[in-house]
């Protein structure tokens, strides 16, 4: 039996076709996308800023990129993070170069170039101010960015915690059997890079976010709801929490060889 769904138009669709139109459109692919765009803006940012090609717009189009990476960032992962990896403060400087006067820009492409009079200044008054609260800005993130890592150091993040629920030999597999289990992830656990034998393993978000890299891909943050698979022999190279404030829980599931281990650590680690 084919499923098939309803189109816009009233059109059938098949399964394929309706999962493939929701992947396109699901959140998870969205922000993946306006995070590759936010990452190609800012390498143009950057050369542009290299090489002083428009120093100024660029410096305010980098201001308003990193200010939204700063709340993305905070949205998601809590507002330490942001502030921890220097971000407002980058964000700061990025403004008050869009605020230094163009003639000190001696080294750029701009300074070189002949550029058009007539065009009046901004008042020196609220570009002073706009400084002013830049270096507020700075001079607020610093602290943070110090005292942070010296409470991380104080304090060891537990290990993830195992509880297995159920573990059953599957009749219709002879010499398979069946595990699921609840890792709970304290803030800041991570687990240490393993493999899973020759288990096949399911793993589903119950609760807050984690950090996963399998193999060579990228790393990953899966969200409550998200999902992903290893096939067998794989290397989970990245298990962990991001959040230093909240806790995240993990269900596994393990289609293993009866009497392998369900994880073996990497040597080194």
């Amino acid at each position: 039996m084919v499923v098939q769904a309803k189109g816009r138009r009233g059109r059938e669709l098949p399964l394929t076709a309706v999962v493939r139109r929701d992947r396109v459109w699901s959140v998870a692919t969205v922000l993946a996308r306006l995070a590759w765009a936010a990452t190609a803006a800012e390498s143009v940012l950057g050369l542009t800023l290299l090489a002083g090609i428009f120093v100024r717009w660029s410096a305010w189009a980098a201001t308003a990129l990193l200010v939204g990476f700063a709340v993305s960032i905070g949205l998601f992962l809590g507002w330490e993070a942001p502030l921890s990896n220097s971000v407002f403060a980058a964000a700061s400087a990025a403004l008050l170069l869009g605020l230094a006067p163009v003639d000190t820009f001696a080294l750029s492409v701009d300074g070189i170039l002949p550029r058009k009079r007539g065009r009046s200044a901004p008042p020196q008054m609220f570009g002073r101010l706009l400084a002013i609260a830049a270096l507020a800005g700075v001079t607020a993130c610093a602290p943070s960015n110090e005292t942070t890592p010296a409470a991380a150091t104080s304090t060891t993040a537990s290990p993830p915690q195992l509880n297995v629920l159920l573990q059953q030999a599957l009749p219709n597999a002879e010499g398979k059997t069946f595990t699921s289990q609840i890792v709970d992830f304290p803030p800041g656990a991570g687990a240490p890079p393993h493999r899973h034998g020759q288990a096949f393993v399911y793993a589903y978000v119950l609760q807050g976010a984690v950090r996963s890299q399998v193999d060579d891909r990228p790393a990953t943050t899966y969200h409550q709801g998200e999902n992903w698979f290893e096939e067998p022999g794989a290397h989970h190279v990245v298990a962990a929490n991001p959040s230093s404030t909240e806790r995240a829980e993990l269900l596994v599931v393990y289609v293993a060889t009866a009497g392998d281990p369900l994880q073996a650590n990497d040597p080194h680690s």
